[in-house]
């Protein structure tokens, strides 16, 4: 199974539409839409450092492994996996950045408290958008019809 959402519908002579002919239903879609091999990396990033102990600096660093495989999810999709659907593409390293946000790491700083715990709205909050942007992320890949 490639990574590329297939969106395309071929019409028949009659100008009818198939069914689902050659195109992805919204399970493949949520699933491809998920950067699991970036998720898995920035886990295993993350684990490393929070194994560290080091106090000073931490943030510093989980903003760079941040930003470092936000760069490599398109990077991979697109020269990795040829996916050469912009949308999903985008929607896809968008996704990134919510699962990171609800795994926790660099965004953590911005909901700390005066006493230097993690706010428990952030849990809250993340886990949310996480739910509706999983579901909705899928929708907006929508087939194009073949009018040929």
């Amino acid at each position: 199974m490639g990574r590329e959402i297939r969106l395309r519908y071929e019409t028949g002579i009659s100008g009818q539409i198939p069914a689902a002919a050659g195109t992805d239903d919204y399970k493949d879609k949520l699933l491809k839409l998920i950067p699991a091999e970036i998720i898995g990396a920035y886990l295993t990033l993350k684990s490393i450092i929070d194994s560290a102990a080091i106090t000073e600096g931490t943030e510093l660093i989980q903003w760079i492994v941040f930003a470092l495989l936000l760069v490599l999810t398109p990077v991979t999709y697109i020269v990795i996996y040829k996916v050469k659907i912009f949308k999903q593409v985008a929607v896809t390293t968008f996704a990134f950045i919510i699962w990171v946000f609800t795994i926790g790491g660099p965004f953590d700083s911005l909901f700390t408290g005066s006493d230097g715990t993690i706010l428990p709205l952030k849990g809250v909050i993340a886990g949310i958008i996480l739910v509706f942007y999983s579901l909705i992320a899928p929708i907006f890949l929508q087939p194009k019809t073949d009018k040929s």
